[in-house]
């Protein structure tokens, strides 16, 4: 992800000669600084079981020797996921939702593509 960079902020004069920043700059500095810092990860899994990580983004799954169960986080509005099952062994990637939550085609079979978004009202859907 590019660095967000503001445009310079002129800074405002004050009647004894120093200058003032106005308050809301300091909150979009922050806000800045948070985005910055949140980085979407891609990974491989061939384990039997993976708890996704609201940092993922990418995942592939390696079905080949095993079955793989994958637990979603609770959903929140728009968490993206895109899940790939790289297998050919006939093994499926199975989603579990968190708690109570409804996941739309919970399975993935090998060579599918699934790309979930949250709805906090919905559940987890397919894109």
């Amino acid at each position: 992800m590019a660095d967000l960079q503001p445009a310079p902020i002129k800074q405002i004069p004050m009647h004894d000669g120093k200058s003032f920043l106005p308050p809301w700059v300091r909150w979009f500095q922050l806000l800045r600084d948070k985005v910055n810092t949140i980085t979407a990860t891609t990974k491989r899994i061939a384990t039997a079981t993976y708890t996704v990580l609201f940092t993922d983004s990418v995942i592939f799954f390696d079905t080949d020797s095993t079955a793989i169960t994958v637990t979603l986080p609770a959903g929140s509005a728009d968490y993206d996921y895109t899940f790939k099952n790289v297998g050919s062994s006939g093994n499926n990637i199975t989603l579990v939702p968190n708690g109570i939550e409804i996941v739309e085609d919970a399975t993935i079979y090998d060579g599918e593509s699934f790309h979930l978004r949250s709805d906090t009202t919905e559940g987890w859907k397919v894109l």
